[in-house]
């Protein structure tokens, strides 16, 4: 029991450094648009949340509180640390041509050398959800290349859009944290992906939406498994969120619904607080139990609705991408249960499981998702 607990401690401390540095539903996403000119040169157009990392803050978390340090940034500060940024874009930003990464140079628009002016308007322009920072990557393309790659290996995920002059319409993709596009042939560009392509990389990003970073999701689905013990009813409450969540995302992406996302995230992490609490007042699954999960799955289908109209859906696979990233985030949600089960699972039929392992889980889980709705909130007011 002893090492139940000190595994108890462990998730709890993991979990709370992570509601501390990552919101709900954070599958945020760098906008990155790369251009092709005629001249056979190329610009690939990032915008990330700079004001974040020259403060030593995760990019697509800043506080009001972090308003502060960057209004009372001088410029004897900020250009040695946008000098460390453009190492580090040249070491992780590869633009790959035929196979080998060409060189480019990197600048800061929104940033004039020289001297900072207009601090308090990049304070007064910055949007927390959007963040309007640009970084410039410019180079010129190998003679005779055939082949373009995107990766980008410390930006996260990222929707990627390729254009080219002479070209009507653009490549539209989204990456994972570290992958890699598709291939972009410059000589005759394909503008869509093969329907396997699509199916592998919307089921990842869903996947990847729960485990390993989807904290409120995480704490959700731990909240379920702690009162179900029977394989069919809990999968029967996951399907049922599943469903819920595929309804309103389709719903909001077409835009035909939505809601404001701070009200949308605190209702989620409340449901969670909720979900926890039940379960140490009953040990039956209620009927209104179901409800709380549909409730639960169409506000985060709404939550993300936003991000994937940010990273926006290949045209004539928009059906499979969604049904694709639903799928994934089935199979994560099954993944979650299935570590929950490997590591207390085989105790549920002990006498002492609800009251060692249950209580004080379901305690942890209700804390943690307090403390990320009163940040949610915290957030919001101050933005």
């Amino acid at each position: 029991m002893k090492n139940l607990l000190r595994f108890f401690c462990l998730v709890t401390a993991i979990l709370a450094f992570g509601a501390k540095h990552a919101a709900a539903h954070d599958l945020r996403f760098a906008d990155v648009a790369v251009h092709f000119d005629a001249d056979q040169s190329f610009t690939a157009t990032i915008r990330y949340d700079l004001d974040a990392v020259l403060i030593g803050k995760d990019p697509g978390h800043m506080e009001a509180t972090d308003w502060a340090a960057v209004a009372g940034l001088r410029p004897t500060e900020v250009n040695p640390k946008l000098d460390l940024i453009v190492t580090g874009m040249k070491r992780d930003l590869l633009l790959e041509f035929d196979g080998k990464p060409a060189p480019f140079t990197v600048t800061f628009p929104d940033y004039p050398s020289g001297e900072i002016t207009g601090v308090d308007m990049m304070r007064l322009t910055y949007n927390p959800k959007k963040p309007q920072r640009q970084v410039l990557a410019k180079g010129t393309i190998p003679d005779g290349a055939k082949e373009f790659v995107f990766r980008g290996t410390n930006i996260g995920n990222a929707a990627l859009r390729i254009t080219k002059d002479g070209i009507d319409g653009s490549f539209v993709t989204a990456l994972s944290a570290a992958s890699r596009s598709e291939i972009y042939n410059l000589a005759a560009p394909q503008l869509e992906f093969s329907m396997g392509q699509t199916i592998v990389k919307y089921g990842l990003l869903g996947f990847e939406h729960i485990l390993p970073t989807g904290y409120d999701h995480i704490l959700f689905v731990l909240g379920l498994f702690f009162l179900s013990q029977r394989w069919r009813t809990l999968l029967w409450q996951i399907t049922a969120f599943t469903v819920a969540h595929s309804l309103t995302l389709t719903l909001a992406y077409f835009h035909w619904q939505s809601m404001p996302g701070a009200f949308v995230d605190v209702f989620v992490q409340l449901s969670i607080v909720y979900v926890a609490i039940e379960n140490i007042f009953t040990k039956d699954l209620k009927w209104w139990r179901p409800l709380v999960v549909f409730a639960f799955g169409l506000l985060h289908g709404l939550a993300f609705a936003g991000n994937l109209q940010e990273i926006g859906l290949p045209e004539g696979q928009i059906l499979t991408s969604l049904v694709s990233f639903n799928v994934g985030v089935e199979l994560g949600q099954l993944a979650v249960v299935g570590i929950a089960f490997a590591v207390v699972g085989w105790f549920q039929k002990a006498d002492w499981y609800r009251h060692r392992v249950v209580w004080p889980a379901s305690g942890v889980i209700a804390a943690i998702a307090l403390f990320m709705a009163i940040n949610t909130l915290i957030e919001a007011v101050g933005s």
